[in-house]
């Protein structure tokens, strides 16, 4: 059979438009309403549990001068990713603070950003650590990154010895902070996850997911080599 002749086919190019992360300096600024509306997705979906990137969508926004179409800030965080614009600006300031470098829910960074100052203050690590009481003051928020930043701040010679203790938790109420008691548990490394399992739950339960956890993995494998 003869192939129909013609002329070669052109290269074809597939836009597959913008991601929440792309850089609005990468992109036509007719692209910029589906952006936002995928940055306002995970901003919905992801920021709850870890706010960080709420850093960027803040900062390349008002790199576009108009905030992305939006005009003011306010404009583009109310009405474009659907937060609070003053919860934003709380949450960066506690982001600030415990230096991000691991997921911090957006309600710590806000309740960390609160008890340092105004957001922007650069004066905020001079505010008082303790009440009239005497007693310091209760800390509410559960996370690794929220606890840390309190420990720095408020002990700084337990920071110094942070990895002698067991979690960051144990460390936070050697240095006198109130930690909320949580029975979720974030799964990273095993060993931090362990840790704070035994913390939540006791050693109890502790070994009998041990014991649970191990049964599975070899069923699942007895099952992967049946499978195979």
């Amino acid at each position: 059979m003869t192939k129909p002749s013609g002329s070669p086919a052109l290269p074809v190019t597939i836009n597959q438009g913008p991601s929440a992360d792309s850089p609005a300096s990468d992109l036509p600024r007719e692209w910029w309403p589906e952006l936002v509306s995928w940055r306002r997705i995970t901003t919905q979906r992801d920021i709850p549990q870890d706010c960080r990137s709420l850093v960027f969508y803040v900062e390349d926004a008002e790199a576009t001068s108009d905030w992305l179409g939006y005009g003011s800030r306010a404009s583009y965080l109310r009405d474009g990713l659907g937060v609070d614009p003053a919860m934003v600006d709380w949450a960066l300031a506690g982001l600030k603070m415990c230096g991000a470098d691991q997921p911090i829910p957006m309600a710590d960074a806000v309740k960390l950003g609160k008890r340092g100052g105004q957001p922007g203050n650069d004066n905020a690590a001079k505010v008082r650590k303790d009440r009239p009481d005497g007693q310091r003051a209760p800390a509410y928020g559960t996370s690794a990154a929220y606890l840390k930043a309190r420990i720095e701040r408020d002990a700084p010679e337990i920071a110094a010895r942070i990895h002698e203790y067991p979690s960051v938790a144990a460390a936070a109420r050697a240095a006198g902070i109130t930690v909320a008691k949580s029975d979720r548990v974030s799964l990273g490394e095993p060993a931090d996850a362990a840790a704070r399992i035994v913390e939540t739950k006791g050693t109890d339960y502790a070994r009998a997911l041990a014991d649970a956890l191990l049964a599975q993995a070899l069923a699942h494998n007895a099952y992967a080599g049946t499978a195979g």
